[in-house]
């Protein structure tokens, strides 16, 4: 990313606990991914411990990690998700959620890429996409820079902070 640092993909670990539970458990992060109750640590260490398979589940969910080149050290700033994964047709959904002292900074964009190269390289992957809300500028903004194409709208898809909103479905083939 920048001269010194370099973001990587990595599984879950035992360890990223707390970044999980600062995610799930965060009013803003139900905003965008229906989940509609906390989630409690044990529930949450569970679902660390379980290491799901994408082809068992559908799901691949990856922490995105900075390291500083020349170091072991490194700070996990988020998570990159495939989900309502599908071998037969090739497709995922794709999500990237940013912890919000890391958002606006490009780092989405770049985790983006990394996840398209994993998705395409190693789960041979012919089309992503993702449902944004009409609301979050800074996602579409994302998506569009990085290929994908509007195809639909979705008229009150999304209920959140009270009322209905519609979301847009963006895909990119590969």
């Amino acid at each position: 990313i920048y001269n010194n640092v370099s973001m990587h993909l990595r599984p879950l670990e035992p360890e990223d606990l707390d970044l999980l539970y600062e995610i799930e458990n965060s009013p803003e992060t139900w905003d965008v991914t229906l989940s509609d109750a906390p989630y409690s640590r044990f529930k949450l260490r569970q679902y660390i411990s379980a290491g799901a398979d994408i082809h068992a589940c559908g799901e691949l969910r990856l922490v995105i990690a900075l390291r500083e080149k020349g170091s072991e050290k490194e700070t996990a700033i988020g998570l990159a998700d495939l989900t309502a994964f599908c071998s037969l047709s090739a497709k995922a959904e794709v999500g990237i959620i940013l912890l919000p002292e890391f958002r606006g900074l490009h780092h989405g964009g770049h985790a983006l890429s990394l996840l398209e190269n994993l998705a395409v390289s190693r789960l041979r992957i012919y089309q992503l996409y993702a449902h944004i809300p009409v609301s979050n500028e800074a996602s579409k903004t994302i998506f569009q820079k990085a290929g994908y194409q509007r195809v639909a709208t979705l008229p009150d898809w999304h209920f959140r902070r009270g009322t209905y909103e519609d979301v847009e479905l963006w895909n990119k083939f590969f």
